[in-house]
């Protein structure tokens, strides 16, 4: 539960206190659309929106706890994770962020057998997916889900990506390549992004 201040702004308080900007993901339990904001830390005064809500697909079963994540399961895990990672093709200046250019030879795998299980990796492996091929890599930020030391089989190769399905995604956040362009033009690394994945409630 978030408590929100007189003027409507508003306090998270699983959100580490250094962290100045928040890529916000609020979805309600079983559904598979969820809606997405960018907040920024207003000193004392709390957080407030810097980006207007927008609505985005997540996993086809919705979201998990992610104690409770496998691999192929469908779900999008709650959590707070650090923004530490954009990727894209072709060239981009963002300004406050550290940006990487996917190459042919960039590959992310989700094969259990796989050594490199959830991680990048720089060459062509069996069962190992093409960023370079693949059109919903234009742009994504990596959900840092299982990504440092993975455990296999807890899931893999979350992402926020270019979505243009009417469609649930299989536990990815999936959005418009123009609004994932805003989004990412807006993040500040000295602000230490986060995502927070979280559900809400009717009420």
């Amino acid at each position: 539960m978030h408590s929100q201040t007189p003027n409507n702004a508003l306090f998270l308080p699983d959100v580490p206190r250094h962290v100045e900007q928040v890529v916000w993901i609020r979805g309600k339990s079983g559904e598979s659309k969820a809606s997405l904001v960018v907040l920024s830390r207003k000193d004392e005064e709390g957080w407030q929106e810097s980006k207007q809500s927008i609505d985005v697909w997540i996993g086809r079963n919705g979201l998990i706890h992610p104690d409770l994540k496998r691999e192929g399961d469908g779900y999008t895990p709650l959590g707070v994770y650090p923004i530490e990672r954009i990727f894209g093709k072709g060239k981009r200046n963002l300004k406050a962020f550290p940006y990487r250019e996917i190459k042919k030879t960039f590959h992310w795998t989700d094969r259990l057998e796989s050594r490199y299980y959830n991680k990048l990796i720089f060459f062509k492996e069996r069962g190992a997916t093409s960023l370079w091929s693949s059109p919903l890599y234009e742009i994504m930020v990596v959900v840092e889900y299982n990504t440092k030391s993975p455990i296999p089989g807890l899931g893999s190769m979350i992402f926020i990506h270019v979505w243009n399905e009417d469609k649930p995604t299989s536990g990815c956040i999936g959005i418009s390549k123009e609004d994932l362009e805003s989004i990412v033009s807006k993040l500040d690394a000295k602000k230490k992004p986060h995502i927070l994945i979280e559900i809400v409630s009717d009420n």
